[in-house]
């Protein structure tokens, strides 16, 4: 996936980076990062610029992420194929 973002304001598209194989199906703003899911890997971007930080490659066929929401260091996300949700530590 690539990720974009433009200025409410106005002004240029920035690019923000690539991560993943996949189709980008999922993002969760938080303060501080933004969190992204693909269908190979989760992982976030600092909210103000910056490198993307991997959290975890899915190497799962049947992976379809759901939903996605970070809270205290971790990131949640859903597998509505499989009927899951997990849990994974990314820190502050």
């Amino acid at each position: 996936g690539l990720l974009r973002r433009k200025p409410l304001a106005g002004g240029a598209i920035e690019e923000l980076g690539g991560f993943g194989g996949g189709s980008l199906s999922t993002l969760w703003v938080d303060g501080v990062h933004l969190y992204a899911v693909d269908q190979t890997e989760v992982g976030r971007f600092p909210k103000d610029g910056g490198p993307f930080e991997p959290g975890a490659s899915i190497s799962n066929d049947v992976f379809e992420a759901g939903s996605v929401a970070a809270a205290n260091g971790y990131v949640y996300w859903t597998d509505t194929l499989l009927g899951a949700v997990v849990r994974l530590y990314m820190g502050p």
